[in-house]
């Protein structure tokens, strides 16, 4: 993503993991056209049975061409999952559904960024009826947030110029920063919506809408605000802040 740095990339693996998340589903194999890094090989072991996900890959040089069809244990050895923070087995993780329990405060607490500037006033261009539907899809999306080690869940609604509506949750790494923000997340679907067509991915985003735990130990805000600003500095950021029960329930 031009203008910002090489750690607010998304790797191709995370970009598979989060298409499969928003459709449902799990993961089994995968193939690639390398073997997947170690920042991928990590944030793939967040799944359960993270180290029974076939990789296939293929290694090119100038004089042959190598397939590997291997397991992701036999790629990530000796190696560190939720399970050795602590995490207790019953506790759902990453594909798995949860729900964090969160309750929006009043529409009083929020705050609001417009072309890089806080508003002091709270004031937003949106309309208050067009921040109603991207705001319940960012609470859905905190709700479903996966953030056992921060117990700092987020939700976004990324909207644009066209009414469309691309929605991302925060997931977690044991290992802390392969983790990807919401925003990364609902990026990563707006993207796979423009596959195979000629899009111009950012100029069309006219706002976002996240959802936040208020006070959390870990806030996505200033993060959203600058990538946002790099990417569709015209858009406007609208937070809302929430809290919760401070439970974890595996299913809806």
């Amino acid at each position: 993503m031009q203008g910002l740095p090489l750690n607010a990339t998304i790797h191709a693996e995370q970009f598979a993991m989060v298409i499969a998340l928003q459709a449902g589903e799990g993961i089994i194999s995968f193939a690639a056209t390398a073997a997947p890094c170690g920042h991928c090989r990590q944030f793939l072991n967040e799944l359960r049975e993270g180290g029974d996900v076939r990789v296939l890959s293929l290694m090119v040089d100038k004089f042959d061409k190598t397939k590997f069809d291997s397991l992701l244990s036999d790629l990530l050895l000796h190696s560190f999952g939720p399970l050795d923070l602590d995490q207790a087995v019953e506790v759902p993780l990453l594909l798995e559904p949860r729900n964090n329990f969160i309750r929006l405060h009043s529409l009083e607490l929020v705050t609001v960024y417009s072309g890089h500037r806080k508003n002091t006033d709270r004031s937003w261009k949106m309309t208050a009826s067009a921040v109603n539907r991207p705001l319940d899809k960012a609470l859905e999306e905190a709700n479903a947030a996966y953030a056992p080690y921060s117990g700092s869940p987020a939700g976004l609604a990324l909207c644009t110029s066209a009414a469309k509506i691309f929605t991302g949750r925060s997931i977690e790494s044991a290992a802390y920063n392969p983790s990807m923000s919401p925003l990364h997340t609902a990026l990563a679907a707006h993207v796979q919506s423009c596959a195979g067509l000629q899009c111009d991915l950012w100029s069309n985003i006219s706002g976002v809408v996240m959802v936040e735990i208020h006070q959390a130990q870990v806030q996505y805000a200033g993060t959203v605000e600058t990538m946002l600003y790099s990417l569709a500095p015209d858009a406007e950021l609208i937070i809302v802040y929430g809290t919760t029960a401070g439970c974890v329930d595996g299913a809806f």
